[in-house]
């Protein structure tokens, strides 16, 4: 079986929340809309094609336009407005000598540290935005979007574990030193409305409004910095892919999963297993619910 870092953070937070989605394969019927999920899913998948695909910035507009689809107008608007502004700074921030992979997955074995054995029921898998070279080293290319992208964020993300853990098992995916992350972070806000500057201004088409937003991202810098890898971490987090894997494991084979209540309204919203919890799945409730298979993220699971 696989086990991702998003499923082992899931287990970390809520042991319940992760059986109903890895072990039941429960997903809510009809999916919550969130604009800045999709905005960061569609940027991704957008600068996968502007740098691995060889889309142009006009073919890029264009797939944004007719191939992703958003329920707000205005949050397309800042999509290609971001993009348009994000595709002119690149021009200036090229770091790289080559982009030598694009969304590359990984599958790797779990191994004990203390006996070098690997995990029986879990291998550890992940994707990883990007793996760019710069002369004759590697380093990881994270995309991020971020509606404040200052220097507070920058030392946030610097500490954050995932990346340790993905560059660990890339390494011995490609036989290949990684050396570091190269963090891409994109600024996004999605509270403006799509108004002219004075309140009884006309109301703006899609295409000024897109030039405006375009103006206003141009202004800012996009965060583009480089995170070195911790040895000491990179121990510690292979020691934790263990523990979290073998955690699971015995909570399986125990059926036995506690709740961890304190996360039941992270960000300001309900759990998406909170009324199952409540009603200890009664039918009704079960009938908001379809199955999924687990890892969206992975090709092949």
């Amino acid at each position: 079986m696989i086990i991702t870092h998003s499923a082992g953070q899931l287990w970390k937070d809520c042991p319940t929340r992760y059986k109903r989605r890895h072990v039941d394969h429960l997903v809510l019927a009809v999916k919550e809309y969130t604009p800045h999920l999709f905005y960061g899913t569609a940027f991704h998948s957008i600068l996968e094609r502007y740098h691995f695909d060889d889309f142009d910035v006009e073919a890029c507009v264009d797939y944004l336009v007719n191939e992703i689809s958003l329920k707000n107008e205005d949050h397309k608007a800042h999509l290609i407005a971001s993009f348009l502004a994000y595709a002119e700074k690149e021009k200036k921030l090229q770091q790289w000598d080559e982009f030598v992979y694009s969304e590359k997955e990984f599958r790797q074995p779990i191994i004990h540290q203390g006996t070098g054995e690997p995990h029986p029921d879990f291998i550890q898998g992940g994707k990883v935005d990007g793996i760019v070279r710069i002369g004759e080293h590697f380093f990881l290319l994270e995309h991020k979007t971020a509606a404040r992208p200052d220097e507070h964020y920058q030392r946030r993300i610097s500490i954050d574990r995932q990346i340790h853990q993905y560059a660990l098992f890339v390494s011995k995916e490609l036989g290949i030193e990684i050396e570091g992350v190269l963090y891409n972070v994109i600024p996004k806000e999605l509270r403006w409305s799509r108004k002219g500057r004075k309140s009884n201004g006309p109301l703006e088409g899609l295409k000024d409004y897109t030039a405006r937003l375009k103006s206003r991202y141009m202004e800012k810098e996009f965060l583009r910095f480089y995170v070195s890898l911790s040895p000491v971490t990179m121990a510690d987090v292979a020691q934790e892919c263990w523990t979290i894997a073998d955690g699971v494991s015995r909570m399986m084979r125990e059926d036995s999963w506690f709740k961890n209540t304190k996360r039941c309204f992270d960000y300001g919203r309900r759990c998406p297993y909170w009324e199952l919890c409540e009603t200890g799945d009664r039918p009704d409730v079960m009938s908001l619910y379809t199955t999924k298979d687990p890892h969206e993220e992975l090709s092949i699971v």
